[in-house]
Parts: structure tokens; sequence; C-alpha cells
């Protein structure tokens, strides 16, 4: 009999399939056709557009190996054929044609073939059953209906623990090939529709749509439009998750109504697709679409007959029970899988085996059977109380456990010790399942313990117990995030409603708590424990005031205080160890992780280098000495050492145990953006402003090379794992391939259209994937230098990317190749970077993602954006792992507002916090706090009462201060937007941006701008007193001066050695000050338009210049943390100012020319007199742990400590 190779082609995936969980891909197949028909590499790369590099290095050795792995023979290009032929010809003898998944191989070969390796999978948390029995019928019936009969919705029912989840995975095993695209989701933790649809999209899309409509009715009907496009099969287990218990059948939870929505749009609407959904109930919808012969069915799964039932009492060693007996258990348990393992266990463990003790209670009817609960509690009754803590703390941590992470949670000596015993025997019961070496439960086993356990802590709280509250938690603060999400839907949020059907107001319940604290403190002191922290959280969940709490030498375990109000609260002597509170984070613009998977090292905007250990993701250390941001990051080869480049101009080398500065390393004219370690650790790479690439001697600190590049700034640079080469990208669009020991450049790579923003090698080196603002990832093939792929997707600039580590090379067939690149679009993406394929798209950032980095065991990504925000991602799953939000109240813009009354006027200030605030000076106080901006407000200008900012988030508004309402909201920019400035009349405004551009406004109609186009963003902006000129300060280091009448650029000053960032004119318009990154301040004159003086004694950044109403004086606020006062005539520097912890944003004299401003990333505005130099008064808003007593307290690093310190909190 001969066989078509489609055919042959079908059952090698189908094999692979089941072997691997995994399909051959398209290069794969086309190697195998190619290799069919006699031709060489070289052939089959011409045919198919690859480069015979790749498939002769790459694809074919790993292709027949996966071959030799699956046929379990040695199989090579030269023996393949005769391989796939002798498999085949058994295959298709010994197998039904309906085990490959389709009806005839003959007649459908290209069709049914193309489904097979061209279709996605995500399975999601589905596993397969360790023991799968019976059930041939049902699976037969039930794919007649999905593929014969293309049911549109099928709805399995039955009883909790009757084995539906199993059914549903062997049937989409089984019809998968019939499918392009299979979708596995769970809702067991109940997620909203919203995030299913958006979930469900996203990969129906691959990953092209993935922002939906806020309307549920518009997000299901994209999702139909898929259904439509292509045949889908979307599994959705455990629907009685979202449906109410103790009312109707099949009726909602009061948050899922739209789900109703969903099952009837897609049993009524007609499409190619499948869904199937197992519930213990039927919903009202489904009962009235459902028909004989229609595309809605619902299928009542029957108990499990004789023979499976002893099958399963043979699975747990009780052979030889009588026909009789196993027939009465067979009839008595309903032929519930779950309760026949369960009651063979306890046959085989009480009775060895031996049927014939139960039968009297199953005829005198005392062991009755209604449903799963039945059994699940009488077996729970029998348990001892270590086996009873177990399956509790399983249930709480809601996904499977590691034994030594269950161990963690548990407290008692007693229960810790005799552990394993404990594990073997509720094995034995079948209460526990294991999946590579986890420990988890049955979802309805799950759900029962829940059920007990919210229970048992409601009644302890309302009777004033501590016993369950103590031993367990209701929520673990140190969760991932969507296990704390669970945990907060079905234990914490039950336990409060739960509590309040019984006192009824939250004053109440604040007594009950509050009593519960005093208990604590009376009798538990010194004792571990979680009472305290399961108590704060309670509060945190019911928005009770904590101000105040005494918790001193308690143990405060699992109390998540992120966010939290912790003012004046006592924590002396507290176990906080298990316990998360707020950090100080400001924009996070760097990554790294440590080789050895250890650590996790964070740059920061407050110039700041944080470490955190990534096990349990505590603050580690906090490395100061930047004056300037940390830009980049990297780890020593041994993780010994980071080294942080910074917009400082300098390389420090960190000790990664200590947080000690080993090094400092000077030399760069400019920010630093990109350092790279080579593999062998002995060469360090840096490269950034200066338009230079240096190589540094590790060993020495001697920089060895300086490579000039004439294209502009330098973004990335990255070594290839051999070392012998440095890939560069930057302003000009190119990728460059330098030699390392000659010190050229080999090659310029092309094709690119805009900056190139990352480089990097993969792991084995043979491509180059480079990332751009044009919003593309381009992959360069190393030998033939060709571009291989573009990855598109983005929608905005590309800021970062990651190539995923290299794992074992002997599973090196059944690696994807991975890529992770992040986006001003506020989203990562991982992509297979050989196919050009967006595998996810992940969404949680706020703002633009800025850094993406693989951990070394490439199971979790970081990502951070510039609005402090940190995240830790599943690659399999992508769902979000941690999440870090800090708290930064740094000031970046400052006006002076009014007169709001007679020598009255307001401080302005805006930052870190989104916020405009309002500050009364002579009442110390902020009088209003004016909301509306999504990101950091990075500039401020006033006219009487009337008030302009501008931020991260692209907008500027106009604000009316006495009302406290805003006017209007100005968009037109593109990204963000750094300056704003009034003109002397107030008729105008000028905005400057990152897009660039400049804007100006009418402020009286609020039309559509002018706009001013230039070559660099815009930090600054002013205009001259007559109005006539504007004055614009760029990145380029220029200023730029337009005439308004014409609105064209006049002139052009340069001399300033870095970006521009403030600007201030004199008086009568004759002169210009301008602060500048180079650390300097230069007076121009505007009548022969040259620098007359430069003002020098900063130690860093120069950001902003003021004038004094009398216009002798000129203050100057810099990133050195220092204020000076100069008088600008002369050049002296009159005043010095100091005592500010954090950088100097902005100054400004107040209107009697008495007293100077300064506001600081610390988030203080001081106020100075300015004859004297003189502090007079400091304005802080209040911290989130003001006067937070953390004395003593255990369980916190030092960073930490030094963190809470900031953030209010004291020792004493």
């Amino acid at each position: 009999m001969a066989v078509h190779l489609d055919e042959l082609i079908g059952v090698v995936d189908t094999l692979v399939s089941r072997k691997t969980h995994k399909h051959l891909r398209d290069i794969d197949v086309a190697v195998l056709r190619g290799a069919w028909a006699g031709q060489k590499y070289e052939e089959i790369a011409e045919d198919y557009n690859y480069t015979c590099q790749y498939l002769k290095k790459d694809v074919g050795p790993k292709l027949w190996r996966l071959l030799s792995q699956v046929l379990e023979e040695k199989v090579s290009k030269k023996n393949f054929r005769s391989a796939l032929e002798r498999i085949g010809h058994q295959y298709l003898r010994d197998f039904p044609q309906s085990s490959l998944g389709c009806e005839d191989w003959g007649t459908q070969p290209e069709q049914t073939y193309q489904l097979a390796y061209s279709s996605l999978r995500d399975w999601g948390d589905a596993t397969e059953s360790e023991s799968f029995f019976g059930r041939e019928a049902d699976l037969q019936q039930l794919q007649s209906w999905v593929l014969q009969e293309n049911c549109r919705l099928v709805m399995l029912l039955g009883m909790g623990g009757i084995g539906k989840t199993a059914l549903a995975v062997r049937l989409a095993q089984a019809v998968q090939a019939e499918y392009e695209f299979v979708l596995w989701r769970s809702l067991r933790n109940a997620p909203p529709l919203a995030e299913l649809m958006t979930d469900a999209v996203k990969f129906l899309s691959r990953q092209t749509e993935i922002q939906l409509p806020e309307d549920p009715d518009q997000q299901i009907g994209r999702l139909l439009h898929y259904l439509r496009q292509s045949r889908c099969l979307i599994v959705l287990d455990n629907l009685e998750s979202i449906l109410a218990s103790e009312t109707t059948v099949g009726r909602y939870l009061p948050s899922y109504q739209d789900y109703r929505r969903l099952f009837q749009a897609v049993g009524e609407q007609p499409h190619q697709s499948t869904l199937l959904v197992t519930s213990r109930e039927k919903t009202r919808e489904v009962g009235i679409l459902e028909s004989v012969a229609g595309p809605v069915r619902t299928w009542v799964m029957p108990g499990l007959d004789l023979a499976s039932t002893r099958s399963i009492f043979r699975s747990k060693g009780c052979y030889g029970v009588e026909a009789e007996a196993l027939e009465a258990i067979t009839e008595h348990y309903g032929g519930n899988p779950l309760a026949l393992k369960i009651v063979a266990a306890a046959i085989q463990d009480l009775a060895g085996g031996d049927a014939a003790e139960l039968m009297p209670f199953l005829r005198q009817g005392f062991l009755q059977f209604e449903d799963i609960d039945d059994v699940l509690t009488r077996q729970f009754n029998r348990l001892s109380v270590a086996e009873q803590q177990v399956l509790y703390w399983l249930a709480i941590n809601r996904e499977p456990l590691s034994l030594p992470d269950l161990m963690q949670d548990l407290i008692a000596d007693a229960v810790i010790r005799q552990i394993t015993e404990v594990i073997q025997s509720l094995t034995r019961r079948s209460l526990l399942e294991h999946h590579r070496h986890r420990l988890s439960l049955q979802p309805v086993v799950m759900e029962y313990i829940t059920n007990r356990l919210v229970q048992g802590m409601s009644e302890d709280i309302l009777q004033g117990q501590l016993g369950r509250l103590q031993t367990y938690a209701l929520v673990k603060a140190t969760s991932k995030d969507y296990v704390k999400q669970a945990q907060h839907r079905f234990i914490l949020r039950p336990v409060i409603d739960m509590i309040l059907t019984h006192l009824e107001t939250n004053r109440q319940v604040e007594a009950k708590l509050r009593s519960l604290f005093q208990r604590l403190r009376e009798t538990a002191q010194g004792q571990a424990g979680y009472g305290a922290g399961n108590l704060m959280n309670l509060m945190r969940s019911l928005h009770l005031d904590l101000s105040g709490l005494d918790l001193s030498y308690l143990t405060v375990w699992q109390a998540d205080l992120v966010e939290a109000e912790l003012n004046q609260v006592n924590l002396q002597a507290t176990d906080l160890s298990k316990s998360v509170f707020t950090s100080v984070l400001n924009a996070t613009v760097a990554l790294a992780f440590s080789p050895d998977g250890r650590y996790l090292a964070m740059g920061h905007g407050d110039n700041r280098l944080r470490i955190r250990e990534v096990d349990q993701f505590r603050e580690w250390h906090i490395c100061t000495g930047h004056s300037n941001w940390v830009s980049s990051l990297t780890f020593s080869p041994d993780a010994q050492t980071v080294v942080s480049g910074s917009l400082d101009q300098t390389l420090r080398f960190w000790d990664v145990d200590s947080g000690a500065c080993l090094r400092i390393l000077e030399g760069h004219s400019g920010w630093i953006w990109t350092v790279a370690f080579s593999p062998d650790g002995q060469l360090l790479a840096s490269a950034g402003s200066d338009c230079t690439i240096r190589l540094w001697s590790v060993a020495t600190g001697e920089c060895l090379q300086v490579w000039e590049v004439e294209g502009g700034w330098i973004w990335s640079v990255a070594f290839s794992p051999d070392g012998r080469q440095l890939v560069s990208g930057g302003d000009d669009s190119l990728v460059r391939i330098w030699d390392i020991t000659q010190g050229i450049c080999l090659h310029e790579l092309s094709g690119h259209s805009s900056r190139v923003s990352t480089v990097a090698y993969s792991p084995e080196g043979q491509f180059i994937a480079s990332a751009s603002f044009d919003q593309t990832i381009r992959i360069w093939e190393r030998q033939s230098l060709s571009c291989t792929q573009t990855l598109l997707g983005h929608g905005h600039t590309v800021l970062s990317l990651a190539m995923a580590p290299s794992l074992d090379p002997d599973l090196a067939s059944e690696e994807t190749p991975l890529l992770a690149s992040s986006s001003q679009d506020f989203t990562v993406r991982l992509w297979n970077y050989q196919t050009g394929q967006c595998l996810k798209t992940l969404q949680g950032h706020p703002s633009g993602v800025w850094a993406v980095a693989f951990h070394p065991q490439g199971e979790v990504i970081a990502s951070c954006s510039n609005d402090g925000m940190v995240k830790l991602w599943d690659v399999k799953t992508g769902q979000s792992l941690r999440t870090l939000r800090g708290f930064s109240a740094g000031i970046k813009a400052m006006a002076i507002v009014g007169p709001i009354s007679l020598d009255q006027w307001w401080v302005a200030t805006g930052g870190d916090d989104e916020q405009v605030k309002l500050w009364n000076l002579e009442q110390r106080r902020c009088d209003q706090r004016l909301t509306g901006h999504s990101r950091w407000v990075r500039g401020l200008a006033a006219h009487g009462q009337k008030l302009a900012s501008c931020g991260n988030d692209g907008t500027v508004r106009v604000w009316d201060c006495e009302q406290g309402k805003v006017i209007k909201v100005l968009r037109g920019h593109t990204n963000m937007v750094y300056t704003v400035a009034f003109s002397p009349d107030g008729s105008l405004l000028a905005s400057g941006s990152d897009d660039q551009t400049v804007r100006l406004w009418d402020v009286q109609t609020l039309e559509p701008p002018q706009v001013l186009p230039h070559e660099a963003r815009v930090w600054s902006v002013q205009f001259s007193p007559d109005q006539q000129w504007l004055a614009t300060g760029c990145d380029d280091a220029s200023i730029r001066l337009w005439r308004l009448t014409s609105l064209t650029c006049e002139q052009v000053l340069l001399g300033h050695g870095n970006l521009v960032a403030g600007l201030a004119f004199t008086a009568d318009g004759h002169y210009l000050m301008s602060a500048s990154d180079d650390r300097t301040v230069r007076v121009w004159n505007l009548r022969t338009l040259r620098c007359d003086r430069i003002l020098t004694g900063h130690q860093a950044t120069v950001w902003s210049v003021a004038l004094s109403p009398s216009g002798d004086r000129l203050a100057s606020g810099s990133f050195d943390q220092s204020v000076r006062i100069w008088d600008w005539r002369s050049g002296d520097c009159l005043q010095t100012l100091v005592g500010v912890e954090g950088e100097v944003w902005a100054v400004r004299f107040t209107p009697d020319g008495q007293s100077l401003i300064s506001a600081a990333q610390d988030g203080t505005l001081t106020i100075w007199d300015v004859m004297t130099g003189k502090r007079q008064h400091t304005l802080c808003d209040r911290r989130p742990y003001e006067q937070l007593n953390i004395r003593d307290a255990t369980g916190l690093t030092a960073a930490q400590r030094s963190s809470l310190r900031i953030l209010g909190a004291v020792e004493g």
C-alpha cells in the first residue's frame, strides 16, 4: 500500500503532538518536504526563503533529534524516508482513522495537515488526569456533536467529582486537530467577563487586537468575529464558580451576569467554532437554547459503570471485591469517580481492601450520598489535625504548591516534623493530587475546604476566638498577583460578608476586630501566627482606620500593607518577616537579573540602584552615589558585581553581597545609556549621548578603546556570545557590528527607519535582534547579515527587547526561540523570533514600558515603566506574578499663583504623584489638590489665578485655581510634555514636548495650536517680556529663538554641552539665563547673541533657574541637591544652600523677593531666607507611614528599613 507524503506528515505530527504537546512548525515541514524530494539544504533554503546556514546548523539537527525521540530510533536526513514509511504503514494499519483526529486522510490530506501543523494551542492550566476510567461512549457522542453536527455550545453537566474536567481534557485532545485554535480557561478563580474576553480575543487574533471596547456586548461581538473567521475550540471549565449558591439553580453571581449574554450569543449566532463548558448546574439561557438536534446541547454525565468501578478499586489496591459488593457501592455513590476513589482508599486503609465491612452501613442507610460533600465531610472528619492543616493551606494557596513552600506556611513544629507521612496519607485517601513535584487539590475538594475555612474563620471572629485566625492566612501578601486576587475573592471577601450579616455595620466590625487585637496582645505576644496580619487585612479591606494601632511584640505575618496609611502605628519589636510594605520608587528605567537568578537590579530616576531578592521579592540593597538617573545595568558573569551606568556620566561597580560601591569609572562626556559585560567578564562596554562606545578593563578600570560614532547617540550595545564582536544601535537607525580586537566597524545593517533603542544576540549567537522607535523589531542572521524577520505589532516606540536564555541543549528541539519586547504603547510582547509570530501580549503597565529582562531560567520576565512600576510575568501563561508599585512624592515643577488676597500667594507644585497641589505658605499647608493627570506632572506655569500644567500623559491642562476646576484639557502632543509657559499678557500658552515640537495655544479660544517643529526634544520654553520672542531649550544642547509674529526660528544659541533644561529672561529682555545638564548656567546677551558668562560650581545637572523680582540675583537648582544664589552680572556665587534630600527640580523667588523656594525629589518645599541663606521652613505632604514605630522590629532588610524611614517611619 502506497502512503501519501501528506498522510505521513499527519501521522508524524500526531505522534509529535502526543509526545511533546506541540506540533511540527512550518519550517520543519518545509525541510521534510524538501528532503523527501531529494533536495539539498541549499535548495530547500532557496525555495522557502531561509538561509542555508540556518537550516543546516539549526533546523535540520533539531528536527532529526526530535524525530529520533518520537520514533524511538536514530533518524537522519539520509534514513528518515524509510523510517517515516515504516511507521506510517504501521500506524495507518493498526489504528482507526478517528485516532488521527480526522475522518478521511485520503480525501482531505492538505486541509487536515494544514490545521495540524499551523494551529495555535493554549491549554492554560488544563492537566491530564493521572487515571481516566470509562467514558468511551461519552467521548464518542461528544465528538460526534462537535465534529459531525457542528454544535456551537456544549455544556457538560454533573455533580462535583463526576469527572467533567477529565472528560473535557480528553475530548479537547481528541478533536484538537480539527480546530485552528484551541483555548482552555478555568473559571475556578472567577475572572470577570471583560478579562476573559480580552484574553480570548488576543489569542484568537494572534495578538493583533489587544484593546477591547468597555461594552460587554461589543466585547462578545469581537469574540464572535474570530469564531466566524476561524474554527476555534474554547473550553471554559468550572462554570459553577460564578454561579450563586443557595438560590435558584443556574443563576449567576451579581457581578457575572454578562456571562449569560456570552452563552446566549455563542449559541444563537452562526459561526464555525465550538464553546465547551463544564458546570454542576445548567444555566437558564442554555436551558432555553438547547434542543435535541440544535446547535446548543447539554450532556449530563452519568456515573461510571461496574467495570470502571472495578478498575478504580484495583488502582487503589482493592482486589477480589465481589461483584455484588462492587455493584452496590457503584449504585450507592452514583458512579462518582472521586467518591469511589475516596471510598476505595478508605477500604484499603481501614479494612485491608475488604469491602464486606462497608456493606452493612450501606444497607442501613448510615452513609448517605446526595452529593460529593457528604463523602468529603465524612473523610475530613476522620483526618488528623496535621492532615486538615495541610488541606487548608493547599486551598489557601489555590495552585499547585511545592513541599518546601507548603512547609513555609505551617507554623506547628509537630505538623512539619510529620509532613512526609501526612502527604502520603492524604495521597492514599485520594484527597491530594501530584503534578510535577507539586501538590494540589481537585477543584471540588478545594471548594469544599475553602468553604469550611470561610465558615470556621467567620465563627472564630464572631465568637472572639483566635484559633483558626492564628493558624491560617486569609490572604497571603507574598502570593503571586493572580493568586492574591483569588484569595480576596473566595476567602477574605466571603468572611467579611458573613461577619457583616451578623454585625451589620462597619463600626461594630471594627470594635470586634480591635477587641481581637487586644486578645492577641494579652495572649500571643512573641508567638508565631497569622492573627495580626489577618486582622490588618480585614480592616484594610473594610477601609477602616489603622492609625494608632499598638501591635508591639506581636507577629504580623502576611499583612498586605502596600499603600496603607499606618500613621502612628506601633510595630516595636514586631516580627514582620512575611508582610509587604510600600516601597519608595521613582521612574524605573533599567532592569537586570543576576546570572544565578537570585537578584533583580533596578535603575531609577531618583539616582538610586535597588536590588531585590527574586524569591520573596524583598528589597535587598539601596545603592546611592549617582547624581542623576541610573539608566543602564549589567551583572558580571559570576553574579558578584553589578555595574550601573548613569546620566551623571559615570559608571559604578557595586558589590552584590554588601551593596557597597567598589569603583567609579569616568570618561564619558554625556549621558550613559547602555552598559554590558563581555561573556568572560574581562571587558565592559558603555555608550551614550557623547556618541562614543568605550571598552574598559574590568580588572584595572582602564579605558582600553574609544570608538566614535558619527550617527548620534548610542542607545544600546551587546557582546556576542563568543565575545569576539559587539553590536550597537543608535540614533542613525543603523545596527553596527564591531570587531573587539581590531576596534573597527565590520558591518552596518540598515532597515530601520528611526532610532535603534536596543540590540541583542540570540543565546547561540546566530541571530541579532534590534528594536526601534519605528515600532518594529528586526531579526538579522549573523552570517548572511540578512533580515530574516520583521516583527510588527507594537503601536508605539519599541523601547527594549530581551532574548530568552538558552537552556539545556538536549531540549533544544522542544524550545521556542523567544524574544520579549517592551514599548511606549504600555505593553510587553512575547515573540517566536524565528517565525515572527507574536505569542502573547502582556498588559498591566499604566505607562510606557522602558525595559524588559528574562530570568536566567527563562520562565519569568521582568518589566518596568517610568511611573515606577515593576512587574514579574509568567512566560508560559502570561499572568502577572508580582507587581511593585512604589510611593514617590518627588516634586518636578513649581509656579507662583495669585495673588489670592492681599500679599498672599499660592505655590503650585506638581510631580510624581500625578497631582497639582496648591500650598498656602502662610498657613504652611496644602489647600487644594487638583487631579486629572494620569502620569507625572512635569511643568507648571501661572498667570494670575490661571494655572497650566503638563505631564508624561501627553496633555496640557488649564485650571481655574480659585474654583479648583480644570477649564480645558489640551491634546495634540504625541508624547510626554515637559514644559509650559504663559505669555506676559496671558493670551498665549506654549508647551514643549518629547515629540520634538512646541505648540502655541490661544488661551481664550483654545483652538488648534500653531506647531513649531524642532529637531530634538524640547525641555524648556519661555516668552520674552515684550512678547516678541519665544526661547526654547532642547535635547541637542541648543537654544532657539522664535519670532512670534512670523513663527520662524531666527537664531540658534550654541555653547552648552548637553540638554537645556531651564530658561529665564531678564525684565528688560536683554539677557537670557539657561540651565543645562552640562552642570553650568549660561548668561546670554541677546543684543550680541553671545554668551557673556558661564556660572560654574554645581556638581550635577542644573535643572532650573529663576531671577529675583529686582532682577539682580539669579537662583539655580541642581541635581547635586543644592541651590545657589548668584550675582549673575559678576558671576559671583553669593550663597550655596544645602540640606535637601534629593535633586532640586525647581526654584522660585517669592513675589517680595525676600525668600526663595526650592522643590526637590524628596517631596519637600524648602523656604530659604535670601539674605542669610538660612532655611526658614520646610513643607511636606503627609507620608503613608508617618510616625510608624519600627524600633527593634524584625524580619526587615536594611533596605526595607531605609525605605520605611523615607516614608515617615521612626525608630523610637
